[in-house]
């Protein structure tokens, strides 16, 4: 099960779902919108962070680490 991670840089909420994802070693791609080079020409995200699975927006802002507990059955603590 592989998900894309929309951030940016100046983003608070970005900060704590990238840590969330990096402590969990939950496999993902992280996609910085700072950074032209990593979006997709295709896919346009206002709002960050932004999960992604199959192209498909799962989930948005600090909810995402309420979604990755309830669907990986891991605790808060990982």
């Amino acid at each position: 099960m592989s998900y894309r991670l929309f951030t940016r840089n100046d983003c608070q909420a970005c900060s704590e779902v990238k840590s969330f994802f990096e402590n969990s070693k939950i496999e993902h791609e992280l996609v910085d919108l700072d950074n032209e080079n990593d979006i997709p020409e295709a896919l346009h995200v206002k709002i960050v962070p932004a999960l992604f699975k199959e192209n498909k927006l799962i989930a948005y802002g600090t909810d995402i680490i309420a979604y990755i507990l309830s669907v990986q059955n891991i605790s808060r603590s990982a």
